[in-house]
């Protein structure tokens, strides 16, 4: 079995894989670590067997694993069959789980999606299915940055679709407007919208959707907003070489002075500042 890795953050990292083309391997074994991995098939088909059981993938299907539980036997995989796999180590560094906490991902919500056998089957799901799409179009680039990014997004969709499925009665109802909420700010940064956007995207009003979010997240709907607007903006300041103009319209500020002040008042220092500081470490 052919598999490419790329390190995303510490602990948290993505693997193309392709078993063997030419069919003379009817069985291989995988070692899977202690933590969550989330999988797609992206062609192909064939079945894995683990010590909870035996599961057939098909082309499209999403899967959860839990390293921990099925680690006792070393997975086998059988067919012919390509995707990737994002893995999610347990025991994150503190850094790491800082940073998926601020794009939304709830680690214990992401731990549970493997359910009581250690491997479940998550289905053909489309908000899956579009970001490894996405995933899989930008394999050869390599572009870490972007890859990170539709990674964590692609966390977070599954963190609180999660959420939602546990949540029940009126606290159920705050969390599901809190969460989809957030799918609504994260779906397109370049597109700016207002509280009576989001609000109307969520089907309530803007005073429900601010108390949801308040309760649930407990920081006000528009300033997790700005703050998650202006650390993407970051990743693309350290990574990239485009213009600060290009960086600000990418999150949604036409106006360069407007997003300096944000970024500034998020960092504690202006975007260009805080480029070159790093650009020198």
């Amino acid at each position: 079995m052919r598999i490419t890795t790329i390190d995303l953050l510490d602990g948290v990292s993505l693997s193309y894989f392709e078993t063997d083309p030419t069919g003379h391997e009817k069985r291989v074994g995988f070692n899977v670590p202690a933590g969550t991995v989330v999988g797609h098939v992206r062609g192909g088909s064939g079945d894995v067997s683990f010590a909870g059981g035996r599961q057939e993938l098909a082309r499209g299907d999403s899967f959860a694993i839990d390293g921990a539980r099925v680690a006792s036997v070393i997975p086998t995989l059988t067919g012919r069959i390509s995707g990737a796999l994002v893995f999610v180590s347990a025991g994150l560094p503190q850094e790491t789980a800082r940073q998926l906490s601020g794009f939304g991902v709830d680690l214990a919500c992401l731990s549970g999606l493997s359910g009581a056998r250690g491997l479940t089957l998550l289905g053909k799901r489309a908000d899956v299915t579009r970001v490894f799409a996405d995933v899989y179009l930008h394999a050869e680039q390599a572009d870490v940055s972007y890859l990170r990014l539709r990674v964590l997004e692609l966390l977070h969709v599954l963190s609180a679709s999660t959420q939602e499925a546990a949540a029940t009665g009126e606290k159920g109802r705050r969390q599901r407007i809190a969460s989809q909420a957030r799918s609504v700010m994260t779906a397109d940064l370049s597109r700016p919208l207002t509280i009576d956007a989001i609000a109307t995207a969520c089907a309530t009003s803007p005073t429900v959707l601010k108390e949801a979010f308040r309760a649930t997240y407990g920081m006000p709907i528009y300033s997790w907003y700005r703050a998650y607007r202006v650390r993407c903006s970051a990743e693309m300041l350290l990574n990239t070489d485009l213009p600060i103009a290009q960086v600000a319209a990418a999150v949604g500020y036409s106006s360069p002075s407007k997003y300096a002040r944000a970024f500034n008042d998020c960092m504690g220092e202006t975007p260009s500042a805080w480029r070159r500081a790093r650009a020198e470490v």
